[in-house]
C-alpha cells in the first residue's frame, strides 16, 4: 500500500526510532576508559571517571549514529520533497 503526506512522514520516523534504539552499540573496555582518564588530569577520582566514559560513550555513539542519521535525513528529505506534488 502505497502512503501519502503525513503517514509516509511518520512511517519513516518509526522506523528510524526503532533502528536508532535497536542498533548494536560497541563496548567500552577498561583499557579504553583507563587511557582516556590518564589523559584528563593527573588527579584520578570519580568524576574523572565519569568525564571519560561520556566521551568514549559520545564518540562511538557518533561512529554508529552518523551513517544512520544521514541516511534518516536523505528520507525524510525525499519524503518532505513528494508531500506537496
Amino acid at each position: 500500500a502505497r502512503l501519502y503526506g503525513g503517514a509516509q512522514y511518520h512511517r519513516v520516523l518509526r522506523y528510524y526510532h526503532h533502528l536508532l534504539l535497536t542498533a548494536p552499540l560497541p563496548q567500552i573496555t577498561d583499557d579504553e576508559v583507563a587511557l582516556l582518564s590518564n589523559s584528563i588530569t593527573d588527579v584520578h577520582d570519580a568524576s574523572d571517571l565519569m568525564r571519560a566514559v561520556a566521551l568514549l560513550v559520545q564518540q562511538k555513539l557518533e561512529l554508529v549514529m552518523e551513517d544512520i542519521l544521514a541516511d534518516m535525513t536523505r528520507r525524510l528529505l525525499y519524503v518532505m520533497e513528494r508531500q506537496w506534488e
